[in-house]
C-alpha cells in the first residue's frame, strides 16, 4: 500500500451544477493522505468549500491546465448534466482515471471499470469508495490512465473529427 499523498483534482465552476456541493461529504469519507484540489473559476459562487481536504488552486489560465492535470492522480468530477465533459476528456488525454457521475454524454467518454468509474448522481458512498480504491492501487491508477490516453488518441484527434464533420456535411448537402 502506498502512503504518498494523492492529488483529486475537481475541474469546474463551484456550482451545484457541476456537483461542488458533494466535495465537502465526499471528502468526509476519504483516506486522510487524499487531497482533493479544485480550481475556483473566474468568479466566486458563495459556495464554501471548508474541509482540511479540499484545498483551493486557485482561477488557472486554460493554457495551464494541462500541468493541472499533470500533477493531479485522479479526476473527480460528480456533475449532476454535462454537454460535453470536457474537463473529462482533457484529464483522460493526459492520462488520468476519471470518477464521474453516470448521467448525460460521460458514459459515452468514460468506460467504466476500464477508464475510471461512473457513479449514480450524488452518490456519496460511491464517489468516495471508487476514489479510495484508486488511491489505494497505483497499478489500476496507470492502467485507467493509459486507457484513457488510448482512447482518447483513438476517438479524439482533430483528423478524426474533421474528417468525420466533413462526411456528415457532404450526406446532409447531397440530400
Amino acid at each position: 500500500k502506498e502512503h504518498k499523498k494523492i492529488n483529486v483534482l475537481f475541474s469546474g465552476k463551484i456550482t451545484k451544477r457541476k456537483g461542488a456541493h458533494w466535495l465537502v461529504p465526499i471528502a468526509e469519507k476519504l483516506d486522510k493522505r487524499i487531497n482533493i484540489l479544485y480550481t475556483s473559476g473566474l468568479q466566486p459562487t458563495g459556495m464554501s468549500l471548508n474541509h482540511p481536504q479540499l484545498q483551493c488552486v486557485g482561477s488557472i489560465p486554460y493554457q495551464q491546465m494541462p500541468t493541472l492535470y499533470q500533477n493531479a492522480d485522479i479526476l473527480l468530477f460528480p456533475t449532476v448534466r454535462e454537454g460535453f465533459g470536457l474537463a473529462a476528456i482533457e484529464a483522460m488525454a493526459c492520462g488520468l482515471p476519471v470518477v464521474a457521475t453516470n448521467c448525460s454524454s460521460l458514459p459515452e467518454l468514460i468506460d467504466d471499470g476500464k477508464g475510471g468509474f461512473l457513479c449514480p448522481l450524488g452518490d456519496v458512498d460511491a464517489f468516495s469508495e471508487k476514489i479510495n480504491l484508486l488511491a489505494n492501487n497505483p497499478k489500476l491508477r496507470r492502467e485507467m490512465g493509459d486507457y484513457n490516453r488510448s482512447k482518447v488518441e483513438k476517438m479524439f484527434t482533430l483528423d478524426r473529427m474533421v474528417g468525420e464533420y466533413q462526411q456528415l456535411f457532404e450526406e446532409v448537402l447531397s440530400r
